[in-house]
């Protein structure tokens, strides 16, 4: 499991400092759906920044109940049930 899905799984912002793959669109799409404070871009990191995300991330009430609420719809899903039942059906 990615560090994204992990973090909203587990109903908490994530801080997205992304280095490569799909680490920024992920990190933007979080942004843009209000599930995390903006993406730090590594070459952009300080310790100001980092503690103005965590600040973000833990103080704003809003986005984290939306993340919470996130995390409780995915608790809630029984993905291994739906997987196998997606592979009997292309079998069958």
């Amino acid at each position: 499991m990615g560090t994204t899905a992990a973090a909203l799984r587990a109903g908490v912002p994530a801080i997205i400092v992304p280095f490569f793959a799909d680490q920024p669109f992920w990190g933007r799409r979080l942004a843009h759906l209000h599930l995390a404070p903006p993406p730090i871009p590594q070459q952009q990191l300080t310790a100001e920044r980092l503690a103005a995300a965590i600040r973000t991330a833990m103080g704003d009430r809003d986005l984290r109940g939306r993340v919470r609420a996130i995390g409780n719809l995915i608790q809630a899903e029984d993905g291994v049930a739906r997987a196998v039942e997606a592979i009997h059906q292309f079998i069958n």
